[in-house]
């Protein structure tokens, strides 16, 4: 990706302008989004419990639904805008425990997408 995009396309310099502070493997992950699977597969944990209420399943979905379209979620920031803010808010819906082990699921996603550029 980087030969097309930084030789063929241009160069890193014209990809440094257009996409300030994006790694590659970000930048990649937002166009492509991540497979329900993988999204799936990330959230297992919580996914497994029994025990979610109606509004942890929702926000759940809602988190899942983004990562799949959106590759993943930036900053941990957008989770206090819509489409999260819809469903109620992180640290209303889940245990603060619950609430950091989702937030570092997304940073691990994130982290994850960083590492292929």
């Amino acid at each position: 990706m980087e030969q097309i995009l930084w030789h063929e396309l241009g160069s890193k310099e014209d990809y440094d302008k257009q996409f300030p502070d994006t790694a590659l493997g970000e930048l990649i992950r937002s166009i492509t989004g991540l497979t329900q699977e993988a999204a799936n597969q990330a959230f297992a944990e919580f996914l497994s419990k029994q025990n979610l209420t109606a509004p942890q399943s929702n926000y759940l979905k809602t988190i899942i639904d983004y990562v799949v379209k959106n590759g993943l979620v930036k900053d941990n920031r957008e989770l206090t805008e819509p489409p999260f803010t819809t469903v109620g808010r992180i640290t209303e819906i889940f245990p603060l425990e619950d609430a950091l082990r989702i937030m570092h699921v997304l940073e691990s996603i994130k982290v994850n997408a960083v590492r292929v550029s």
